[in-house]
């Protein structure tokens, strides 16, 4: 390990590297902080604090007094960047599939009139879909979108469809996100839907997505799993 990244991060990439490629499979010990600080010459405290990270990031976790063990693999996604999923899945290298649970014209009630700043029962476009990557369930989006803005969208497949392909297809350029993150109880259907028991606490996202008139053209709430993904952030 020699060049001017710290040596503890080198360690940390090598490790990630062996478990994203396979080489370290999901529910095996990696070597233990003794066996790698001997393989690559180098001390415990680096190894450990390489460890540390890789536990923070969700890739192992530590069981006392047997080891690290690799962990499920997990879906990382920033919360300061746009929800544009499938984008996200492919930058990523997962594979994604999307199971859509309902898709038709709704009326806007109060609230959601007031999101679009459009008058009550106003159509409304609503698509609910369960998103997977690699066959695993990371969230639940019901969406909604205004439905003039849309030719012909009732006939789109969003199984197979990204929804901001089709704001594209529709020359609609997006300019701002706005996101709020907070906590949710998951029950009933939406609980089965991400494999998780009822009253599973999971992360709660509402996203208003702007274009360039500053006009509402997207209200989501995600409710995602939180076994299987990672939301970070970063201030600058």
């Amino acid at each position: 390990m020699q060049n001017n990244t710290p040596i503890y991060s080198q360690l940390e990439k090598l490790i990630k590297d062996k478990i994203l490629s396979g080489e370290y499979k999901f529910g095996e010990a990696i070597p233990s902080e003794r066996k790698l600080a001997e393989t690559y010459g180098i001390n415990r405290m680096t190894v450990r604090s390489a460890i540390n990270n890789l536990e923070n990031q969700g890739y192992i976790v530590k069981v006392h007094g047997k080891g690290n063990f690799v962990s499920s693999p997990k879906f990382k996604q920033s919360f300061v960047e746009g929800w544009g999923f499938t984008s996200l899945l492919r930058e990523r290298g997962i594979e994604h599939k999307d199971k859509l649970i309902f898709s038709g014209v709704e009326e806007a009630n109060y609230q959601l009139s007031k999101i679009f700043g459009v008058e009550r029962r106003t159509p409304l476009f609503r698509i609910v879909r369960l998103r997977l990557g690699d066959d695993e369930p990371l969230r639940l989006e019901d969406t909604y979108v205004p439905y003039d803005l849309f030719p012909g969208i009732e006939s789109i497949d969003y199984s197979v469809t990204s929804l901001y392909d089709v704001f594209q297809a529709n020359g609609i350029t997006l300019k701002e996100f706005r996101q709020v993150l907070s906590s949710y109880l998951i029950h009933d259907f939406k609980a089965r839907l991400l494999d998780l028991e009822d009253d599973y606490p999971v992360y709660r996202v509402t996203c208003q997505t702007m274009d360039q008139s500053d006009r509402v053209v997207e209200y989501t709430v995600s409710l995602i799993n939180p076994q299987k993904t990672i939301i970070t952030t970063s201030l600058k």
